[in-house]
Order: structure tokens, then C-alpha cells, then sequence
């Protein structure tokens, strides 16, 4: 059986009070998580779907809103998140039902994933255990010496061979006691991670990276707003 742990507890800081709740505001006709939903649906290979919320109020609204939607083909479990994201998703962890073989890991502020793409994921999975979809780096990437926007730059990591360079997206996928285990080994070490895949490597395991031709951006300002309706409009 395959699982989705779809997350949406972040605290969504950065879109500045202009709107309540990121993942709940309305963009191209319909809530940001519910676009994501969509697209698992037409893919068709979901039973379970685990929601980590925030509070008990954000729940309220994705059941009000699920409630209009149409009969979905997977049973909805929910939990809380944490304070981090790895929190988060330990905790969708914990909530998947047993018989769940493979979980995809979702941010929900991630709307323009395709069901191709999603089937896509599964078959890598089911080769090598673990897959994300991804972008390569293109632009030119400096680090600086220090934190903030005036810093002086410290390195070029385009000269560490800039072809090697990828960007993570979610889903990121997984076979459920591969990632089980590697996140047990990260709370075991006390380690901070920023995404699922990092978990791997300390259990010294490879990622399989997807190239995603598709733009799959997050929702994370106000200025992404209307970038994300236009690409919805002319992608999907």
C-alpha cells in the first residue's frame, strides 16, 4: 500500500500577514493543498493520507473543504506537527497505518506537481527505495563569509562543478522502514535536517534524484502568489 504524509504545519512567517494561513489560501480556484490532492487523485496509486496540521482550527477548514470535494479514494488520518519540520514529519510517521509499504512526502505549499511525475517517483522507488524530484542549479551560487545580504562572498560553487549542483523539491519518496530508520538515526544523533533525503545519509544511503522538467515552486512569499496562479493556469 502507499501513504502520503501531506505537511502543513509551517508557521509561514515569511508571507508577512498577508494571509492567514498559507496553505489555506485560495489560489487558481481552489485552497494551495488542494491542488496537490489533485494531482495524487488522477495518479490513482494512494490508500492512505496522513495530514500533519498545525491546530485544530487549520484542520477544521481542510475537513470543511474536504467535505466538498468529491469522494476521495484514500482514508484521511491526521496528527499535529511540531516546531520543526523534521518534527512534523516524524509525526506523520508515527501516524501511518501499518500495511503502508511506500510513503511520499509532501510539502503542501508545493501545488503544481503532476501526476505524471508522481508516477514516475513510485517506479523509481520501487527500484531503489528512495527518490525525490529535483531541478539542476543553473545560476551562478556564491557563499558568503557570513550571514545577511551585504556579506562579503567567501566562495564561488560554481568551481566545485556547478553541474553537480541540484535543488530539492518534494514528494520525496520513500520505502517506509528505509526512512523510518533513517530518522530514527537522526533523532538518535540529535541532528537538524532540512529535508527528508538528508536523513539518508546517516544511514548511508544514496538518494535517487528525478529531474523534474516541470517548475514545481513553493509558495513562501506574497510575490509567489501570482507567479504560482499563472503557472497553474497554463500548466494544468
Amino acid at each position: 500500500m502507499n501513504g502520503l504524509i501531506l505537511l502543513c504545519a509551517g508557521s509561514g512567517q515569511r508571507m508577512a500577514g498577508v494571509v492567514a494561513d498559507k496553505v489555506l489560501a485560495e489560489i487558481a480556484g481552489m485552497p494551495v493543498w488542494q491542488h496537490s490532492l489533485e494531482a495524487f487523485r488522477e495518479a490513482g496509486f494512494l490508500h492512505h493520507v496522513v495530514w500533519v496540521v498545525r491546530d485544530v482550527e487549520q484542520r477544521e477548514h481542510v475537513l470543511e473543504a474536504l467535505e466538498a470535494m468529491p469522494q476521495v479514494p484514500w482514508q484521511n488520518h491526521w496528527t499535529f506537527g511540531g516546531s520543526k519540520r523534521q518534527d512534523s514529519v516524524m509525526a506523520g510517521l508515527t501516524a501511518i497505518p501499518a500495511g503502508v509499504e511506500v510513503v511520499f512526502i509532501h510539502d503542501s505549499a508545493r501545488p503544481l506537481i503532476q501526476a505524471s511525475m508522481l508516477e514516475q517517483l513510485l517506479e523509481t522507488v520501487s527500484r531503489t527505495g528512495n527518490a525525490t524530484l529535483a531541478h539542476r542549479v543553473t545560476d551562478t551560487i556564491k557563499m558568503a563569509s557570513v550571514g545577511g545580504s551585504t556579506a562579503p562572498v567567501q566562495e564561488t560553487l560554481e568551481d566545485l562543478q556547478r553541474d553537480r549542483l541540484w535543488a530539492m523539491e518534494t514528494p520525496q519518496v520513500f520505502r517506509l522502514d528505509l526512512i523510518l530508520r533513517a530518522y530514527q538515526e537522526v533523532i538518535h544523533q540529535g541532528a537538524t535536517i532540512t529535508d527528508d533525503t538528508a536523513a539518508l545519509a546517516f544511514i548511508g544511503e544514496p538518494v535517487t534524484l528525478l529531474e523534474n522538467p516541470c517548475p514545481n515552486p513553493k509558495l513562501t512569499r506574497p510575490q509567489d502568489i501570482p507567479y504560482l496562479e499563472y503557472l497553474l493556469a497554463t500548466l494544468k
